[in-house]
């Protein structure tokens, strides 16, 4: 995961079929990866990059630089993957240092004769096909009663495997990788302790396109070992079900086929009811990916037609039996033939496979009712219109969310309604707040308009006891010259002639009355 890529928008969890081995409760969403079943439905929904195969490319061409011995063993969907050009791989990996190349279809011919044989002798009410490592570990987590129903016999790869440790000695010492499609193969091989590298074709291709290097520039080259026929069928929808009808012709009668993410993990959390009621098939042939193998995460034909990945295996299946049918005849019949390759490396003991109930892995908490009503008050849940399972969070229903926040996986804030509520809170809340501030400030105004009218009144009155003060000022100084001011007084007779005037008039005029 790349978490700088990483916009936390949960469409890995709503890819995910188990989605509680994510984590969304940081700024990205991060794998625990007890709890991851290596499907790889996550790296094809998310579209910014965040999330890519890890696989051991890098590790296994080192390997080849240091000169290491090592033995290839090839995934059937090669043949939709590298059309017309997969013997041309298997010439560049003896170029590299490989020093054989085995198909790992032969291997799907002895599982498809395990299958056989078992449901011959044992006679079991239903049992899980397990080519695909996924399922395997999807029941081995979250579902372990479903394990006793489970194929006890190895996958493909696991037979191919102990077929060259059991029948070829001189590859006893070497390493083994795996090129397929899958990137659940490695957890296989830890599984059951056997193989060391998993390569898948995409991280081939990169490389190839990388250093330019043109596949039909070396030769096509046979694989070792056996020649499978009608196996080459197992990465497509199905072909499991073909291959073991060469042997039991009737077993489409019993079988249920089904493959893609979005169905297969739904259809298996109905199994044991359908057990129960004697209603469930003797055979589930089953995949994770819904075009097969042709089209896993690890694969170069994600965005083809499954029509056009098809084509290239139903026409190498073709040749192969048109390769069986032009053998010199050991016996009048073709299978017959065919049987005796497969017998000469067949082992009842060999290939069995055990399995392991994981599901301590799953430490997920289970909240009691009180705890739930809890989360969804948090969530701002009270009633059921509030329980929108819109999946906006990738869970798809409210109470996965819940489960989710409770064992720390998750926040309320990625829920959508939680958010809707949360934004129409916060709107009230700025509308209080703004209104709260609109009257502050109308509050403020008043305030300022009384201060600035109290500084009015202020400057007001100290303007009139200045204009008193001089007031006083000048009236002292006129009193002061009306007190000094000597008093004149004159008196007119009838005729307007002075009659009279006093001192004070002879003294400032000079004449006496």
């Amino acid at each position: 995961i790349d978490e700088e890529k990483c916009v936390n928008c949960h469409v890995c969890i709503s890819a995910c079929p188990v989605k509680l081995c994510n984590d969304g409760s940081g700024n990205s969403v991060v794998i625990d990866h007890d709890l991851c079943i290596g499907c790889g439905a996550c790296i094809a929904a998310c579209s910014h990059g965040a999330r890519s195969i890890v696989d051991d490319f890098d590790s296994f061409h080192k390997s080849l630089e240091e000169h290491e011995k090592i033995v290839a063993i090839v995934a059937p969907s090669v043949a939709s993957n590298f059309p017309h050009a997969y013997l041309h791989l298997n010439g560049w990996l003896k170029a590299q240092g490989v020093e054989a190349v085995f198909d790992v279809s032969f291997g799907a011919e002895l599982a498809a004769r395990s299958y056989a044989d078992y449901l011959h002798r044992q006679k079991p009410k239903m049992v899980i096909a397990q080519p695909c490592s996924s399922i395997v570990t999807f029941i081995e987590i979250y579902h372990p009663e479903l394990i006793p129903y489970l194929m006890p016999v190895d996958s493909p790869m696991v037979h191919t495997i102990k077929m060259i440790r059991q029948f070829y000695p001189q590859y006893h010492q070497h390493k083994i990788v795996m090129l397929s499609p899958c990137v659940s193969k490695k957890r296989e091989m830890d599984a059951v302790g056997m193989g060391d590298y998993n390569v898948v074709f995409s991280s081939l291709d990169a490389y190839f396109k990388k250093e330019h290097i043109n596949l039909r520039e070396y030769p096509a080259v046979n694989y070792d070992g056996p020649s499978p026929e009608r196996a080459v069928l197992f990465p497509t929808p199905g072909g499991l079900l073909r291959t073991v009808k060469r042997e039991i012709q009737d077993i489409s009668r019993y079988t249920r086929q089904i493959s893609g993410v979005k169905r297969v993990y739904r259809y298996l959390l109905g199994l044991p009811r359908a057990l129960s009621r004697d209603r469930a098939p003797l055979l589930v042939d089953c995949l994770s990916c819904e075009n097969g193998c042709n089209a896993g995460p690890g694969s170069l034909n994600i965005d083809l037609c499954v029509d056009e990945t098809d084509y290239y295996i139903e026409e190498r299946k073709e040749k192969q039996c048109n390769y069986y049918s032009m053998l010199p005849k050991q016996t009048s019949n073709n299978s017959d033939d065919l049987y005796a390759v497969i017998d000469a490396y067949r082992d009842e003991k060999l290939y069995i496979r055990e399995y392991h109930d994981l599901s301590d892995n799953n430490r997920l908490l289970l909240p009691d009712e009180l705890e739930k009503k809890a989360i969804y008050k948090q969530m701002y849940k009270q009633s059921q219109e509030d329980f929108l399972n819109c999946a906006a969070c990738g869970y798809g229903r409210c109470e996965d969310m819940a489960l989710a926040i409770y064992n720390g996986l998750n926040k309320t804030e990625n829920c959508h309604r939680y958010r809707g509520v949360r934004l129409e809170i916060e709107r009230k809340l700025a509308q209080e707040e703004s209104e709260k501030a609109r009257q502050l400030a109308q509050e403020a105004e008043k305030a300022h308009q009384e201060v600035l009218e109290l500084m009015a009144v202020r400057q007001d009155i100290e303007v009139r006891k200045k204009v008193e003060q001089e007031l006083r000022e000048k009236y002292e100084i006129l009193d002061s010259i009306l007190q000094n001011m000597p008093i004149m007084m004159v008196a007119f007779n009838d005729k307007g002639q002075i009659a009279f005037w006093n001192r004070e008039c002879e003294q400032i005029t000079g004449y006496s009355s």
